[in-house]
């Protein structure tokens, strides 16, 4: 399905989207098998959410968790 309109979004709990990433078409897919969506982080006045979009020709967690530590 090439030509089929693909995205990833995230919606609070009242179903207001908040990001939407488009997965559909652009080259820049192409070669990559995993994607960081966004990171959800803890603070002292509560949680933030960030949307990052980070692509990786890999599909290994272990991957993903280099770049962490």
């Amino acid at each position: 399905m090439r030509n089929a309109y693909t995205y990833i979004r995230a919606v609070d709990a009242r179903g207001v989207e908040m990001l939407r990433f488009d997965l559909s078409g652009g080259a820049g897919y192409e070669d990559r098998r995993s994607m960081l969506f966004a990171e959800l982080v803890r603070e002292a006045g509560g949680w933030r959410f960030r949307a990052i979009g980070d692509t990786s020709e890999s599909d290994t967690l272990v991957e993903w968790l280099k770049r962490y530590v």
